[in-house]
């Protein structure tokens, strides 16, 4: 079971950032800006622009390649997270509190930094400080409840710099 969740986990972080980039999805196999709904960032905007590049200078079979890429990539993330809701679910009602929550822990670790090593390759003019607030809100909470894990403190601690290095 622990494998099985941690499978998922890691598998969720992999793809998990599509997921933050799309509030809908195209409901043809075509992309399209419009049917995009919510607000856009600087990673629609530039994934726009490779369609609409694609698109024009009529790259059929790449536009085709993005477009598989893009929706087996939805549709992994989908299936992960229904496995892992449906996880974490059953281990609430059966009473695994203490299991859960270091999974979820060890989730945390991973996304926190998985985003500080991805965000510092963001140029740094498309960086969204908007994104970090769900840094800060990680640091807060580790703040109040800490989580050691020696092996992976330097890269935490090294992502969480972040946090100072965009409030210059």
């Amino acid at each position: 079971m622990k494998i099985c969740i941690s499978f998922f986990l890691i598998l969720a972080i992999t793809v998990g950032f599509l997921a933050g980039c799309w509030s809908a999805k195209p409901t043809d196999q075509s992309l399209n800006k419009s049917t995009v709904v919510g607000q856009t960032n600087s990673l629609d905007d530039d994934l726009f622009a490779l369609f609409n590049n694609l698109q024009t200078t009529k790259q059929t079979n790449n536009l085709k390649l993005l477009n598989n890429y893009l929706f087996e990539s939805l549709a992994l993330h989908d299936s992960a997270d229904i496995s892992m809701t449906a996880q974490i679910l059953q281990a609430l009602r059966e009473g695994r509190t203490n299991e859960l929550i270091n999974v979820l822990e060890g989730n945390l670790n991973s996304a926190i930094m998985a985003f500080g090593s991805d965000y510092r390759n963001v140029d740094r003019s498309k960086r969204d400080k908007g994104e970090l607030k769900s840094l800060q809100f990680a640091y807060n909470y580790r703040t109040k409840f800490p989580h050691d894990d020696p092996k992976w403190e330097s890269r935490i601690t090294n992502a969480f710099k972040l946090l100072d290095e965009n409030a210059k």
